[in-house]
């Protein structure tokens, strides 16, 4: 069937602006109120027994210089706000003249069971200071320590003397971070891949979904076929997913550079393409970093040497935001017919390093989720990045092989797109089937 003879007007206009809610951690679209927040994990280490843990002790003791040193990690992914004050809040068994430092710790990822004085995350600069202690609640910002974080680690140690405070094990009396917050703009997007053609209706069915859906398009690569010539593009592009043209944020795929030097595909989008010589480029959505990246290997490279993965390095370095996304078109992992490209590593050990967060890819022509995982394919649930492989936008279907290792969810008969929340330090996930398709896929995960 012709794209020519189709009915014009399938798809609504839609708004080219990406739309924004201000959200607190119920979803209410009201400001957050002030939070007070116990800790997930605390402790403490002694010189005095250097290998017992003291994970489960209803007291934590801070001494003089590293002989006993208390830890605390807060957990704020969940408050979907801003910090704009906080202020720890200790309960003293006792009152004391020594003056209690409060530290940060670089590491976020430590349990209370697996911390000894032999085998404890290292404190760094300090952020407070505690005069003295008074028997019951104590009160220090520490505002500092809260700045771009949302998982805070503080270190407790105590200049002349030991001092006892209470742990969360003790109940009431736990420690408490209480939080001043103020909104974040929750950004939603939209994605898919292997989009559209003149002899297919199903780029047309996807594009009725996203016209009811606000928020920036992640057009995954291979937009439009065979060619991605002018006249595709115009002809079998425009017609449908060319309606959110000017909220679109490309990525080049394979058949966009069937195009010499993919020409067509940058003349349409402009700037929002990035260099044509490159093709690659960032950008900032709510609190989240977004990075799209050129998989065809050719244009800047993709190994950890190549000039795309030195501009990759040097642009995550330059936007140390909490939570990052990264897409491109040829998948590392897949199950599909295609099957994974090994190619992309490049980019996958810089994201590792950078602790990114989320990569959204296509080319193979089915939907999948994988669990978080390292650049080699090794499930890592703490640090690992998750990846979706979206290429689903309505050129075709590829029949999946079997399932390789850490994938999650699997379907090569729906078309459809991701719907990503964005959120301050987590993301939700919704896989949307066009019209009469039952399929779908949905969950949420917390930023690293």
């Amino acid at each position: 069937m012709l794209r020519g003879a189709r009915i014009a007007g399938v798809v609504g206009a839609a708004t080219a602006a990406t739309a924004v809610t201000l959200l607190t951690g119920s979803g209410a679209a009201a400001p957050a109120a002030r939070v007070s927040v116990a800790p997930a994990a605390d402790t403490y280490v002694t010189a005095t027994r250097k290998k017992q843990n003291f994970g489960a002790a209803r007291t934590l003791v801070a001494g003089p210089g590293s002989r006993a040193r208390a830890f605390m990690r807060f957990d704020l992914r969940r408050q979907d706000a801003k910090v704009v004050r906080a202020t720890l809040r200790v309960y003293a068994q006792r009152a004391s003249k020594a003056a209690v430092t409060v530290g940060t710790v670089a590491d976020s990822l430590w349990t209370e069971r697996s911390v000894s004085y032999a085998q404890q995350p290292k404190a760094s600069g300090r952020v407070a200071v505690l005069r003295k202690l008074r028997r019951g609640w104590n009160s220090v910002d520490v505002t500092k320590a809260t700045r771009g974080r949302y998982l805070v680690s503080l270190a407790l140690g105590a200049a002349k003397s030991r001092v006892a405070v209470s742990s969360r094990e003790s109940g009431a009396h736990g420690p408490r971070l209480v939080l001043q917050t103020t909104p974040v703009a929750t950004a939603p997007m939209v994605a898919a891949g292997d989009i559209a053609g003149c002899d297919t209706t199903g780029d047309e069915a996807t594009a009725a979904l996203v016209d009811t859906m606000p928020g920036t398009v992640a057009a995954l690569g291979d937009l439009v076929y065979e060619d991605a010539t002018a006249s595709d593009f115009a002809t079998c592009y425009a017609p449908s997913w060319g309606h959110f043209k000017a909220r679109t944020r490309p990525a080049a795929g394979n058949h966009e550079y069937n195009s010499p030097g993919a020409a067509p595909y940058y003349a349409y989008f402009g700037a929002a393409a990035g260099d044509p010589a490159k093709g690659y480029y960032s950008y900032d959505a709510g609190s989240w970093h977004v990075v799209v990246l050129n998989s065809n290997c050719g244009v800047g490279g993709c190994d950890d040497n190549s000039p795309q993965v030195s501009w990759l390095r040097a642009d995550l370095a330059a936007h140390p935001r909490f939570c990052t996304l990264a897409y491109w078109h040829h998948p590392r992992f897949s199950s599909g017919q295609i099957g994974s490209d090994a190619m992309t590593d490049g980019f996958w050990d810089a994201l590792y390093a950078a602790r990114a967060d989320l990569v959204v890819v296509a080319h193979d022509h089915d939907y999948e989720r994988f669990a978080p995982q390292r650049p080699k394919g090794q499930a890592d649930p703490k640090l690992g990045l998750r990846e979706f492989v979206v290429g689903t936008g309505g050129r075709s279907h590829f029949v999946m092989g079997t399932p390789i290792a850490n994938s999650e969810v699997r379907n090569d008969t729906t078309f459809g797109v991701l719907r990503l929340t964005l959120h301050a330090a987590r993301y939700d996930w919704q896989f949307v089937p066009v019209a009469g398709a039952t399929f779908t896929d949905s969950g949420s995960g917390l930023c690293h």
